[in-house]
C-alpha cells in the first residue's frame, strides 16, 4: 500500500467538527485505491521533516488560509481580506517540496497548495481576485464553474477532457506564473486554475478542490495518475 503525506495547517488533530470533516474529505481521495493518506500535523512532524520524503511515496499540499504576502515580495493590500496561514506551514512545506522533488516523488498542490508551489518556485499571487481583477465570476463557497485545459499539458493527458466543472473555494490565485512552470488550465475569467512543471517528474497544482468532487472523472483520473507516479 502506498503512503501519501498530506500537508495541513493544523498543529494537531483538530477539535472543530468542520475541520475534522475537511480532513476526512482529503482522506477519502484514496478510496478505492491501494493507498492511504496521513495528515502531517505540525506539532508531530515539523521536527521530523528530514524523514518525510523517505517515509512517504507522494505529497499532497491541502488547502488552507492565505500565504503571507512577503513570500512573494508584496505588502498586504487594504481590502484584500487576508486571513494568513501560520508561517510554520510554508516554512515546513518549503523543505518538504524540495525533498520530494529531489526524490522524484509526486507532489500535488490543492488550492492554497497550488498557490504555495507557484510562490515557492518564484511566482506571485493576486491577493484578492475581485479587488485586483474585478472579476464577477464566483470562486468562493464551493461554486461550480468550468475550467478549460490546454491540450498540450500533463493535466489533459491525465483527465482526457478539455473542459469540466470544478468546485471553487478561494479568493486568491496565481498572478505571475513561476519561471519554468506553465499555466495549463483557466476559468472563464482567465484565472489560472492549474500549473505544472514539465522539468519535474510530477509536480502539479490545481486551484480547485478535487476532494469536494470525489466521484468526478477529473478527480478519479487525477488521483490514479498521482498514485501511479508514487
Amino acid at each position: 500500500m502506498k503512503k501519501i503525506a498530506l500537508s495541513v495547517s493544523y498543529p494537531h488533530f483538530p477539535e472543530d467538527q468542520t475541520d475534522i470533516w475537511r480532513i476526512e474529505k482529503y482522506l477519502a481521495l484514496t478510496t478505492g485505491f491501494d493507498a492511504q493518506i496521513e495528515p502531517l500535523y505540525l506539532d508531530e512532524w515539523e521536527a521530523r521533516a528530514d524523514e518525510i520524503a523517505a517515509t512517504f511515496d507522494g505529497l499532497i499540499l491541502a488547502g488552507g488560509a492565505d500565504l503571507p504576502t512577503d513570500w512573494y515580495g508584496e505588502t498586504p493590500l487594504e481590502g484584500a481580506g487576508l486571513e494568513l496561514v501560520s508561517e510554520r506551514r510554508p516554512n515546513f512545506e518549503k523543505k518538504l517540496v524540495a525533498d520530494f522533488v529531489k526524490a522524484e516523488k509526486p507532489v500535488l498542490g490543492i488550492c492554497y497548495g497550488q498557490q504555495f508551489l507557484n510562490v515557492a518556485f518564484g511566482g506571485s499571487l493576486f491577493q484578492d481576485l475581485v479587488l485586483q481583477t474585478g472579476t464577477t465570476l464566483q470562486h468562493t463557497d464551493g461554486f461550480l464553474h468550468p475550467v478549460k485545459v490546454e491540450r498540450d499539458s500533463l493535466l489533459y493527458q491525465i483527465v482526457g477532457e478539455t473542459e469540466f466543472l470544478v468546485p471553487s473555494f478561494h479568493h486568491q490565485a496565481v498572478k505571475v506564473v513561476a519561471p519554468d512552470a506553465l499555466a495549463i488550465a483557466f476559468a472563464e475569467d482567465g484565472t489560472v486554475e492549474a500549473v505544472e512543471w514539465r522539468d519535474k517528474s510530477f509536480l502539479l497544482g490545481v486551484q480547485w478542490h478535487p476532494e469536494r468532487a470525489l466521484e468526478s472523472n477529473a478527480t478519479q483520473k487525477l488521483m490514479r495518475a498521482f498514485l501511479d507516479a508514487a
